[in-house]
């Protein structure tokens, strides 16, 4: 034992820490510990390692840091020390969802120190959680008797009121907040939130002022963004309207209320056309919120019509095409092709009427409970400064796979209409108009670890008439189906699943996708050998009845990349002829029209020095991205359907993927794990003030990314990227 190397140790690891170099810093105090173990070292550690969120090994340490001061004989130096202790290892526990063990260390902690505040908040959040309103709100005032002009009791405080719908309270609670803290956009807008359902629509827009003046990075960058968009539809209507609002919140003009009433009602029109329960019913709550507005400032409005669908439904639901075989007996085929096997209860199954159930249940792709669950399988390691490394892959239930040969089967789709009126359902019917479930598909989609669905949208979508096909049709449209992501991750791969099962591609007569029109459906498909004669344009044929319907299954879940997929577009994707591409490469997203890298020429003067070049993929053919990512070292990219050619790259190729905090997808992670590339990832600066960012991002996929260069020129470094 070296007790002065150890201390050497400590004393590197603080100024690694303090640098942000939280990995270096948590391997600093583990030579230490290794040397010569004690409480306040593991306690250091634990610190490190919850702010890399590795809660369990947090976990751990703290409970050894507390093991070995009671093995010295129990309170050494302040009691409050210890305190906080057990209030960090509760603050863990909570990260893990163990609120009852949580709780038992806070009130650990105030045996030890029953006057410390903090505790009093940490105790009450967990309280929170549990859904003991009450003994939450107990602690919290007892935080703020303790320290009246502590900031995190009120706040916790003031959001509990908002969950009640308690407006005054909550807004006299957000008020003693920013007092303390006038420079949090945050807190602002929340006060605005809770005065606008009070009805105190000109104190809002003073409270959202104050949110735009302490952010002008955002706005102006969001703001010059939209200016330069030369198109018109919904989407853009929206996006402009947005724009227009945060621009009179940064001037002194009086037109503010009615602006916002535009901008709700211009949000309304854009969700009603888009459709989805979720979405009708914020459309519905925007619609109403706009006439609020205009009723209590005497605004004139031109109120938007909402057109009502009429639903045709299906006769019923079978759970899998397995179970309608079984049932029914028809002519035609069902052929497995994977080892995964349906129980039997699954193959006897009989038909259904889809059950009513709770929208709110999960919000499928956008599930934050199951999306948490899912990338914590990555084990992603947090660097510092919002930086992260995955270090390792998800495992993911093997998906049933088959083939249904299916005589006067039925297809539909809804057809896209534009950029943001996508294809959001699909569905594989029998001859009798009954849903195949395993065999259909619609938004707002379905994570791979969650068992909770609401009933396809077939159920209340209008169908158009249907339309007879001859010959043997293959179904292989799917959801967003003109994204480049969807069509080669979700939609190509099925063809390879057609041809398991022993169908020569040439003999299928039409294959029922969607559509051509984009260049890299073209593309693929020739590389492919399929005649583009051949194709069957759900956007034009969006209800068939084919002769002898071949419907594949989907190769996994939606949006997830399986090996064997990767394996087909290697096999049979072709590499444009050698190029002197260069090896480090940034994908730009400037033509995209959401998800834009705000400050994207900011980000290419800290990359150009390391050797990275712009590149839009959009002038590349789909053999010239193949060729690009097969040879990069090294690749810079928001998150987006660019990075679908990883898929392409060479093992321990370098990837950094630069992601807005609001929408944090894994769906990358899963193909780096797969072909062992190195990934790594960094959020973006958040915008602040949930209401107003609603209104710039209306679903969080389309939320724009303001990258922190500190933190990127960080990971960099940590990737030995740099310079």
């Amino acid at each position: 034992m070296n007790p002065t190397l150890s201390q050497l140790y400590i004393d590197l690891a603080a100024v690694l820490r303090q640098q942000g170099d939280l990995a270096a810093a948590a391997n600093c105090y583990r030579r230490s510990i290794a040397m010569a173990p004690d409480a306040e070292t593991y306690y250091r550690l634990g610190l490190t390692l919850f702010e890399q969120e590795q809660w369990q090994e947090a976990v751990e340490c703290y409970e050894q840091a507390i093991a070995l001061w009671k093995l010295g004989g129990g309170y050494r130096g302040s009691r409050v020390e210890w305190a906080i202790v057990h209030s960090n290892l509760g603050c863990a526990l909570v990260r893990q969802g163990k609120l009852k063990a949580a709780i038992a260390q806070f009130q650990q902690g105030l045996r030890l120190a029953p006057n410390r505040a903090a505790l009093y908040v940490n105790l009450g959040q967990a309280i929170a959680q549990q859904g003991r309103d009450r003994a939450a709100i107990a602690c919290l005032e007892r935080s703020i008797e303790l320290e009246p002009t502590g900031v995190a009791a009120c706040w916790q405080l003031a959001q509990l009121r908002q969950q009640q719908e308690c407006w005054l309270e909550a807004i006299a609670l957000w008020q003693r907040v920013v007092a303390q803290s006038p420079s949090s956009s945050a807190a602002w807008g929340e006060l605005a939130i809770a005065q606008m359902a009070q009805g105190s629509w000109q104190q809002a827009i003073d409270s959202l002022r104050c949110v735009v003046r302490a952010q002008p990075e955002w706005i102006d960058a969001f703001c010059q963004q939209t200016q330069q968009s030369s198109s018109s539809d919904a989407w853009i209507d929206m996006q402009r309207s947005t724009a227009r609002f945060l621009a009179s919140l940064q001037s002194i003009e009086t037109n503010s209320l009615q602006l916002l009433a535009e901008t709700y009602l211009c949000r309304a029109k854009l969700l009603w056309q888009y459709g989805g329960d979720r979405q009708i019913q914020q459309a519905d709550r925007d619609f109403a919120q706009a006439q609020r507005i205009a009723q209590a400032e005497n605004l004139r409005l031109a109120l938007p019509v909402r057109s009502i669908e009429q639903p045709t439904p299906p006769q019923g639901v079978y759970p899998t095409a397995a179970a309608w075989f079984t049932a029914v007996r028809p002519q035609g085929a069902y052929l497995p092709l994977s080892q995964t096997r349906l129980s039997q209860t699954q193959l006897t199954q009989s038909r259904s009427r889809p059950t009513v159930s709770s929208v709110e249940a999960c919000a499928g792709l956008n599930c934050a409970p199951c999306l948490e669950q899912l990338q914590r399988q990555f084990a992603p390691v947090h660097l510092g400064q919002g930086t992260y490394a995955c270090s390792s892959g998800s495992a993911i239930e093997a998906t049933p796979l088959f083939v249904a040969q299916i005589p006067q089967g039925r297809a539909w789709a809804v057809p896209q209409i534009n950029d943001w009126r996508i294809c959001n359902a699909v569905a594989v019917l029998t001859p009798e108009d009954e849903l195949l479930a395993d065999l259909s598909r619609d938004y707002p989609g379905q994570l791979p670890n969650c068992r909770q669905s609401a009933p396809h949208r077939i159920w209340t979508a209008e169908r158009s008439a249907i339309e007879p096909i001859a010959g043997t049709v293959a179904a292989i449209a799917g959801l967003s189906g003109h994204v480049y992501f969807h069509w080669m991750v979700d939609i190509l791969p099925r063809l390879d699943l057609i041809r398991q099962s022993g169908y020569d591609w040439q003999a299928i007569d039409r294959f029922w996708l969607n559509g051509n029109s984009r260049r890299f459906q073209r593309e693929t498909l020739a590389a492919l050998g399929i005649s583009a004669a051949k194709v069957l344009s759900s956007d034009r044929h969006p209800h068939i009845q084919a002769e002898t319907l071949i419907a594949p299954s989907f190769v996994s879940p939606l949006g997830w990349a399986s090996a064997d997929a990767l394996n087909f577009l290697r096999q049979h994707l072709p590499i444009a002829a050698a190029k002197n591409w260069p090896s480090r490469i940034y994908i730009s997203r400037q033509s995209a029209r959401y998800r834009r890298v705000l400050n994207e020429e900011a980000v290419l003067d800290v990359l150009r020095p390391a050797g990275f070049v712009a590149v839009s993929l959009e002038s590349l053919s789909v053999a010239e991205q193949v060729s690009l990512f097969a040879q990069a070292e090294a690749i810079v990219a928001p998150h987006g359907s660019g990075l679908t050619n990883l898929a392409f790259c060479r093992p321990q190729t370098a990837v950094i993927e630069l992601f807005s905090p609001d929408y944090v997808r894994p769906y990358y992670w899963a193909i780096a794990h797969h072909l062992q590339l190195r990934h790594s990832y960094a959020l973006g600066k958040s915008f602040a003030c949930r209401s107003l960012q609603s209104l710039m991002h209306p679903n969080p996929l389309t939320a724009d990314i303001l990258v922190n260069l500190a933190a990127l020129k960080q990971l960099l470094k940590t990737v030995e990227l740099h310079s």
